[in-house]
């Protein structure tokens, strides 16, 4: 083997399945410590950042709950997130990895759980900072971060990458080419040999 071809072969190997995962679960979980850091620096003890008045705001929070408060103070939180997150691993075996959506939905799926999950072992609680709300209607949104954000999305692309796996399992055309041609049969008496 050339130098050329280990060379092609690292690339592969760095462009190949599951590739995206991982830098999807890297960038993702960067992504989240960093803002939730940002946002214990400069808006605990300030007044709300007003992105869109009366819908979006950012405020510091704390959330001793799972995503968007579920089972708050819950003590099972701690063990109920590390069964989802092997749970997680063990239903990656049979996603379908060549499929981009599956890989970026798993990376954001897992990067938001681990970061919540070292919230709650670094700080004792999950900080949260995204507040949707309409005030004509005195509604909030629970408080979320970007951790949650990556749940929700990932779940979703994850599902839609399964359902478009099973419409295709369904479907016996394809997985064939548009100029491919089931194969003869043997014995076909109108089959013509070779010469002939």
């Amino acid at each position: 083997m050339t130098r050329q071809d280990e060379g092609g072969g690292g690339a592969l190997r760095r462009t190949g399945p599951g590739a995206v995962f991982c830098w999807t679960l890297g960038a993702w979980l960067a992504l989240d410590q960093a803002t939730k850091w940002a946002a214990s620096a400069w808006l605990k003890d300030a007044p709300p950042v007003v992105i869109v008045p009366d819908f979006l705001q950012l405020i510091y929070s704390t959330n001793t709950g799972a995503a968007f408060g579920v089972l708050r103070n819950s003590p099972a939180l701690p063990v109920l997130t590390v069964l989802i997150l092997f749970w997680m691993i063990w239903l990656g075996r049979s996603l379908h990895w060549r499929d981009w959506k599956a890989q970026v939905g798993a990376g954001m799926v897992l990067a938001g759980a681990a970061g919540n999950l070292c919230d709650r072992a670094r700080l004792g609680h999950v900080v949260d900072f995204i507040d949707f709300f309409v005030a004509a209607w005195d509604w909030h949104y629970p408080t979320f971060n970007v951790a949650d954000t990556g749940i929700c999305v990932g779940l979703a692309l994850v599902l839609w990458s399964e359902s478009r796996r099973g419409d295709k399992k369904h479907d016996p055309a394809a997985g064939r080419g548009a100029g491919d041609q089931a194969p003869e049969k043997c014995g076909d008496p109108g089959a013509q040999l070779p010469g002939a």
